[in-house]
């Protein structure tokens, strides 16, 4: 069935180029376009459509507002930035809300491309069948009101760093954490840090932000996970995937999300091992033995793997559609967006080349599929 597209841009012009590259490309889509935010609206309540991809910078309505109208009346659209290259970076920071971006100028390709692959995953992702199985294998842990008290203040540019420290030193268990992450051998510290206000300063506010999320993941499932599971292996075999993820990617921003989603790609491990610990311990057990893959186990047993789980319960946590996305596809990664390597390939290829390491391999229960 083809999907219908409304492009929205307050200048004519451009809504004129797009509808003459998009139909010369044979580009099957059902095409709407709309000049501004409000048109917009009337138009999705007329015909919610499958897809809205929007300018930022619009006069009376931003495309921020736009967005963010259109998750709250319409959530089964997929929402697409389609912004300027100086704007793209802002518009990434500032709206949360869109499930995947379009830098201009791009062609028709990079478009139709990139609108499938949202679409595809938002599909996978909403899909009922897989939200009532995933429901049926258990309850899905929440995060703390720690966590979301502290993004909201790593949000601000200006935080001091002080503030971020008073915030995490209420919580014992995640200083803990934070001070186990950051003395691993991923970080290398010349001597080892002992104060969370040295750490935060050692690593700063974007790693911490990563480093805090999924110290706060694997909280969730502390006292669930049985005594001969090594969650401690469990998060060193991220931190190995992230940190080799990270390295593959040019711009800072794609360092910080491959870094993130390496770190969390196997959560949905977690869920099914708490939820279902003797017959995750079969899965294990026969990916150890080389018999199946925990991937075609875990299918075998409930028609979801531990992939679909952890990008559905990073979706439901918010996290940016970047991250769910590497961790959905960790296993079986769409085709880049372009040459080189996105966020989604990168993790990919890091847990492909940290499970083929045989020593590791060894030492990391579960992980080798």
């Amino acid at each position: 069935m083809e999907k219908s597209v409304l492009f929205v841009d307050d200048d004519p012009h451009i809504l004129s180029a797009l509808r003459r590259m998009l139909m010369a490309s044979g580009c099957v889509w059902d095409l709407t376009f709309a000049g501004g935010g409000r048109e917009a609206l009337e138009i999705l309540e007329g015909r919610p459509h499958d897809v809205i991809v929007s300018d930022m910078r619009m006069p009376g309505m931003t495309g921020a507002e736009l967005l963010e109208k259109v998750r709250s009346l319409y959530p089964e659209t997929v929402r697409i930035v389609l912004s300027g290259h100086t704007e793209l970076e802002t518009a990434m920071r500032l709206v949360p809300i869109a499930h995947n971006y379009i830098a201009k100028p791009c062609d028709s390709e990079t478009i139709i491309r990139l609108v499938q692959r949202a679409c595809d995953m938002h599909d996978r992702l909403n899909n009922e069948e897989l939200k009532q199985r995933i429901g049926k294998i258990g309850g899905l842990p929440n995060l703390s009101t720690t966590y979301h008290e502290l993004v909201r203040l790593l949000s601000d540019p200006d935080a001091a760093l002080d503030e971020v420290v008073k915030i995490i030193e209420r919580d014992v268990g995640m200083v803990a954490n934070i001070l186990h992450l950051v003395n691993t051998a991923f970080y290398a510290p010349k001597q080892r840090i002992t104060k969370i206000n040295q750490a935060v300063s050692y690593i700063g506010i974007t790693v911490l932000k990563s480093l805090f999320l999924s110290a706060e993941a694997f909280r969730a499932f502390e006292g669930k996970i049985p005594a001969e599971f090594s969650l401690e292996e469990f998060q060193n075999h991220g931190m190995e995937v992230g940190s080799e993820a990270a390295e593959m990617m040019g711009t800072q921003r794609e360092r910080d999300d491959a870094f993130l989603a390496g770190m969390l790609h196997d959560v949905g491990k977690l869920v099914l091992l708490t939820e279902h610990p003797d017959q995750y311990q079969e899965v294990l057990r026969r990916a150890e033995s080389g018999q199946s893959s925990c991937v075609e186990t875990e299918r075998e047993i409930w028609q979801v793997t531990h992939a679909d789980v952890g990008g559905y319960i990073l979706g439901l946590w918010f996290l940016p559609y970047t991250i769910v996305e590497a961790v959905t596809y960790h296993h079986n990664p769409p085709a880049p967006m372009a040459e080189g390597l996105d966020v989604t390939t990168a993790v990919y290829r890091a847990n492909e080349r940290v499970n083929s390491r045989k020593d590791r391999a060894e030492e990391y229960t579960g992980a080798k599929e």
